[in-house]
């Protein structure tokens, strides 16, 4: 059987006249009306911004005895060292706060006893 005999008996088999692409015969019938409808054009969702996957602290006290934790990660960033850095302060460093275990998994430090540290700290370096 020839190829022009195999088109024309089987129209989707992917035989096509000698010369002709695959795709150039796919694409033929542009004003096709088949059953099929035509594909929406879809708009890429746009990138959360930076902030968005910035540490952010606890939120404020509402009363007095209400207080701030930080994790390890703003602790880092609060004080401009690595969270490494954070865990080895706390393990060895007797001025640095101690962190406070709320579950396994769980450790905050206080943002009061960050801000002595903090003061504390600034008045060493004068």
């Amino acid at each position: 059987m020839s190829n022009e005999e195999q088109s024309s008996l089987f129209p989707d088999s992917g035989f096509s006249e000698p010369g002709a692409t695959s795709s150039a015969r796919k694409h033929s019938n542009k004003n096709d009306t088949g059953d099929t409808p035509p594909r929406r054009q879809t708009q890429a969702k746009p990138a959360k911004s930076v902030d968005s996957r910035q540490a952010k602290p606890s939120p404020k006290p509402e009363s007095p005895g209400d207080a701030v934790y930080l994790s390890d990660k703003q602790v880092a960033k609060r004080i401009s060292i690595s969270k490494a850095t954070v865990w080895r302060w706390a393990k060895s460093n007797p001025d640095f706060p101690k962190p406070i275990v709320f579950s396994k998994g769980v450790t905050r430090w206080s943002l009061d006893d960050l801000l002595v540290f903090e003061a504390r700290r600034k008045g060493e370096a004068k």
